[in-house]
């Protein structure tokens, strides 16, 4: 059946299903078909799931024998490679984890984050693509299959590290995803491509079953969704405590008690007081095209009853408190660490540690070159040296917290209202960066911000707000999120390309 899947929600496909007008094995065939045509242009998946339409049709027959569906029926998901996926390897997107290489790391269980999903109903499509080890905020050129590619303009960078999902769910190969962030793997590709996307305050989504950057530290799951309200369908899936994460239990009465879609109101900016962005936050001036976007959307928060703070961190310590190193890799001193109890969640997988990982692939990904190694010069022998190296990490994650916290409550804050990128995105080939504006800060104190599409630039390139706020904030973010959302939709529905021609949309 045609289905506009350049356009079609997650929230519009569960109303359609519930209706009967619309099934769960009707709307994986019509994904796959969206999929066949147009993949070859994108590269967002890196293994695809064979069994996506048995699971459709065993839901199908569950919901018709009167079970009740669960509050994703049917909705086709794609997954970060980095993320555990039963029966699907997890390569990093390394060539020595890949097709060919020299081990198969397949696991045997899902990652807590993608059993929820598939627990509520979601089909998951494929597991997509992204810089190998994650390691990447531009591209994911790295990875053994090559580079993904922006479905709204293949010719700016899709930016990383949740490439292929950001990529997936902006072509319509997926109404929904989960990415991860260490450093603005999840808010950089949403700001590329006109999505949502959500960075959780850190242990409110359990990272469990994730191959690691930094779980112990900085490393969060979260999704990509095309709404406000798709987005906050898939936190009220994954969110909350798990045992097996017990970092999560600093979650136990963080969340809405109805669930981040039930505090969603259209009303939600009326009398709420935002803080805009300013050189007291970061010292990085925006991009005249940027400021004028910005200016011009703070006039619109402000006509539906917000009420604007200018630079609220103006004269404080904040900008003074970020590390000249860029990227700043405090907090990723854990990566041994975690990345050995990642192993030992799989002993299907034949390694233990990640010395014994790199010793069987036959290569180091922290050797000059490679794609860590930046981060080589955190390795130490012993547990308690790396323990020692954690200090800076610790003393910046209490610095920020303490200069956030009072600004928010002195201005009485309710959030922050920032561009998500301070200048366009950049283009294929140009070698540069991702201009995020809220990284690292947000992953260091481990603060949530929800991305929210808001137009173009005029040049054309996707532009974006973040709303940033304290932790646990997030169903108020997503509330305000919503309310600019429903005002102002600012998604873009990008027209894709077969072989470099526009193609249409509908299937």
């Amino acid at each position: 059946m045609s289905l506009p899947l350049d356009t079609l929600t997650a929230s519009e496909a569960l109303r359609r299903m519930a209706e009967g007008d619309l099934t769960a094995e009707q709307l994986i065939r019509a994904v796959i078909g969206r999929i066949d045509r147009f993949e070859p242009s994108y590269n967002a998946f890196l293994f695809r799931n064979a069994k996506a339409v048995d699971e459709a049709v065993r839901l199908d027959r569950m919901r018709a024998s009167g079970r009740k569906p669960g509050p994703l029926f049917g909705i086709p998901v794609a997954i970060k490679d980095a993320i555990d996926v039963r029966g699907f390897a997890t390569t990093c997107a390394w060539s020595p984890l890949g097709p060919g290489g020299r081990l198969n790391l397949t696991p045997r269980r899902d990652a807590t984050a993608v059993a929820r999903l598939r627990g509520a109903g979601a089909i998951v499509i494929g597991k997509t693509n992204t810089p190998a080890f994650s390691a990447s905020t531009r591209d994911a050129g790295t990875s053994w299959a090559g580079d993904s590619y922006n479905a709204v303009d293949r010719d700016l960078i899709a930016s990383g590290s949740s490439t292929g999902t950001a990529t997936a769910v902006a072509a319509g190969f997926a109404l929904g995803g989960l990415g991860a962030e260490t450093g603005g793997s999840l808010q950089n590709p949403a700001g590329a491509q006109s999505l949502v996307a959500v960075k959780p305050t850190f242990g409110l989504t359990p990272n469990s079953g994730l191959a690691p950057v930094a779980t112990s530290t900085r490393d969060v799951i979260g999704p990509h969704a095309r709404t406000i309200r798709d987005a906050a369908l898939i936190m009220d899936v994954i969110s909350g405590y798990s045992l097996e994460d017990p970092k999560t239990l600093a979650s136990f009465d963080r969340m809405p008690a109805n669930g981040y879609v039930a505090a969603l109101r259209p009303d939600a900016l009326q009398g709420a007081r935002l803080g805009a962005y300013g050189l007291g936050w970061s010292g990085q001036p925006l991009a005249p095209s940027v400021l004028s976007a910005y200016e011009q959307r703070l006039g619109q928060l402000e006509a539906l009853g917000a009420e604007v703070v200018p630079d609220p961190f103006e004269g404080t310590a904040l900008r003074t408190l970020a590390t000249p190193e860029s990227p700043d890799l405090r907090g990723l001193e854990t990566i041994q660490d975690d990345f050995d109890a990642y192993l030992r969640r799989n002993p299907g997988f034949g390694v233990a540690t990640l010395r014994d990982l790199i010793d069987r692939a036959g290569s180091d990904p922290f050797a000059e070159g490679q794609p860590m190694y930046a981060m080589r010069r955190l390795q130490s022998d012993t547990p308690a040296g790396r323990a020692r190296k954690l200090n800076a990490f610790l003393a910046a994650k209490r610095d920020y917290l303490a200069v956030i916290d009072s600004v928010m409550a002195t201005a009485r804050l309710d959030a922050l209202v920032f561009p998500q990128h301070w200048s366009d995105v950049p283009t294929v080939g140009s070698g540069a960066r991702f201009p995020g504006l809220t990284t690292p800060i947000l992953n260091v104190a481990g603060l949530p911000g929800v991305v929210t599409p808001a137009g173009r630039l005029p040049s054309g390139s996707p532009f974006s707000l973040i709303f940033v706020g304290s932790p646990w904030s997030e169903a108020r973010l997503l509330a305000c999120a919503y309310a600019y959302e429903q005002a102002h939709p600012g998604r873009i529905s990008p027209s894709l390309t077969v072989a470099g021609l526009a193609a249409g949309n509908d299937l």
